[in-house]
């Protein structure tokens, strides 16, 4: 069995890496990262420093990621070039970077994919998996329900884990939202903003 800790939007809070590490919560199997790495536009413009203090941290654990909707907005505003970081290779000789597609780790399967606003070309078996990792929420749930009460996650995302029934889907996004539900057989964690020192950690 697989421990496993899920965390999303760290927003450049690495005072909550520093608080994993002097708790132990590294001392799993598996960590996945669901998304927003870095800070928002107003509050800093320095995101490529973020990024390299937060892989600097993950370079020698069993680290995965995905890039969320602040990840890639900070990207374009910034001209930075996200591929740097999508070729480095975690503890496990893996890539980091599971956007699109599979790993098999021991007798587990992950996949992911990074936010979109415009549906794209998806590899269907990131959904056949046992935990399939996005930053947005499922539609229409506790988990993505803002505090205006409008529901802003992904559909798409939701009818596709009904149709491959993963074991877990790790997502973020709506930092509000923090928790837990059911979609069909598949257990699903908003794991709420790493940035106010929310995670989750299961196992598999």
């Amino acid at each position: 069995m697989a421990k496993i800790l899920g965390f999303a939007d760290l927003h450049g809070k690495t005072e909550f890496l520093e608080f994993c590490e002097a708790n132990d919560l590294f001392d799993v199997d598996l960590i996945l990262c669901a998304g927003d790495l870095v800070n928002f536009f107003s509050r800093t413009k320095n995101a490529k420093t973020e990024l390299d203090k937060v892989f600097e941290f993950f370079k020698d654990l069993p680290f995965f990621f995905v890039w969320g909707n602040v990840d890639l907005v900070q990207a374009k505003a910034l001209s930075l070039d996200l591929s740097k970081y999508e070729s480095l290779k975690n503890s496990l000789d893996l890539p980091m970077y599971i956007h699109n597609q599979t790993l098999k780790i021991d007798n587990l399967r992950i996949g992911g994919l990074n936010f979109f606003e415009k549906p794209p070309t998806i590899n269907e078996r990131v959904f056949d998996t046992d935990v399939f990792v996005s930053h947005e929420p499922p539609f229409a749930t506790d988990l993505d329900k803002t505090f205006y009460g409008t529901h802003i996650g992904s559909d798409l995302l939701k009818r596709r884990v009904l149709q491959y029934q993963p074991k877990v889907w790790l997502c973020g996004h709506i930092h509000e939202a923090k928790g837990a539900i059911k979609i069909g057989q598949t257990q699903v964690y908003n794991c709420g903003s790493a940035e106010r020192y929310n995670y989750v950690t299961f196992n598999l």
